[in-house]
């Protein structure tokens, strides 16, 4: 079963730049302790000389870091986890237990690391630098920090890639909907699976429309499954009408218990 949850409590956070602070041992026990999303720009105060400028709202850039300790028990350990950023501005760095995880430029996407790996039993280290020192770095207010949410998911070896669903839509003559529905599978395990996979699209209203099932062998270097769904008379989207349809995905590996789910809201338009 994948679970994503929120990973916004818990964090310390300070406005200086120590390279140390990526390491366990840091002590941070002085620094500030928030809930995110956080801006430190906006709480930092205005000054008329900022180097942002009238742009930047007259705030001051800087290096800051966030810290977050957390357990990684045995369940944790024995499933494939991931990190999400939803957005950092900007130019962040990220660490776990020491080591980098990854950089990012960009302030205005997300970005989601692997942390299966570098998990160890207990206590666990996550670390992220946040360079905002050059001003301005846009035409407009974007703050400095971690300013969206970050969540953790957790998922079995074998699972639906993160964001991968790509759905499309054909229309018949009469108006009847044909829709042709990609997922991507990553298998993490040290063999070839085989999986029973179900699709289901749920109507407006939550009753099934259509579904379709396969079995699947799936190779350690992943498989995409494919589908075609059927919907006569759809109900269809539009600015003016939000119709959601929401596509359920249901797995069940041979010889695993459990079964993993995912679901992606979509609209069916002409």
């Amino acid at each position: 079963m994948r679970e994503r949850k929120s990973f916004d409590e818990g964090w310390a956070f300070s406005l200086c730049d120590q390279a140390e602070a990526k390491e366990l041992w840091f002590d941070d026990s002085c620094w500030e302790k928030v809930t995110l999303p956080h801006d430190w720009a906006i709480n930092g105060g205005f000054e008329k000389q900022a180097p942002s400028g009238e742009k930047g709202g007259f705030t001051r850039g800087g290096t800051g870091w966030y810290r977050k300790l957390f357990t990684a028990d045995q369940t944790l350990l024995n499933q494939e986890v991931f990190l999400t950023f939803d957005g950092i501005f900007m130019n962040s760095s990220v660490w776990i237990n020491g080591t980098l995880l990854g950089e990012y430029p960009y302030g205005y996407l997300g970005q989601t690391y692997c942390l299966t790996p570098h998990l160890k039993a207990g206590i666990n280290l996550l670390a992220v630098r946040v360079d905002c020192q050059n001003q301005p770095q846009s035409r407009w207010y974007n703050g400095c920090g971690i300013y969206r949410h970050v969540w953790l998911t957790t998922c079995g070896p074998v699972f639906t890639a993160l964001d991968g669903w790509h759905i499309t839509s054909a229309f018949s003559e009469k108006y009847d909907a044909c829709l042709q529905i990609e997922a991507p599978l990553e298998n993490r395990s040290s063999r070839e699976e085989c999986v029973q996979a179900r699709l289901s699209l749920l109507d407006p209203a939550g009753k099934e429309a259509a579904e379709s099932s396969c079995m699947v062998s799936i190779p350690s270097d992943g498989y995409s499954c494919r589908f075609t769904l059927d919907v006569p008379s759809p109900a269809l989207w539009s600015p003016e009408s939000l119709s959601l349809y929401t596509a359920q995905m249901t797995m069940c590996c041979s010889g695993r218990s459990g079964a993993a789910r995912i679901s992606s809201p979509c609209g069916i338009a002409p």
